[in-house]
């Protein structure tokens, strides 16, 4: 899935290919930046991780530690 969102919260992201992604929170002084190269079809994961779960955790993680 790529894209750009905009959230409720005022919060944007820009999601891209392989699991790049930039997420900006103003509201919180957040920005992160995800550079990676995640496996795409039709080649499996190698790992069986959830990464899009992974990174929502992390992302709520660093909001939670800011505040």
């Amino acid at each position: 899935m790529t894209g750009l969102f905009a959230y409720p919260d005022g919060s944007m992201a820009a999601v891209g290919f392989a699991g790049q992604s930039l997420y900006v929170n103003r509201k919180n002084n957040v920005v992160i930046v995800t550079l990676s190269c995640q496996s795409q079809p039709p080649q499996p994961a190698a790992d069986g991780v959830d990464l899009r779960s992974e990174y929502h955790a992390f992302k709520n993680a660093v909001l939670a530690a800011c505040g």
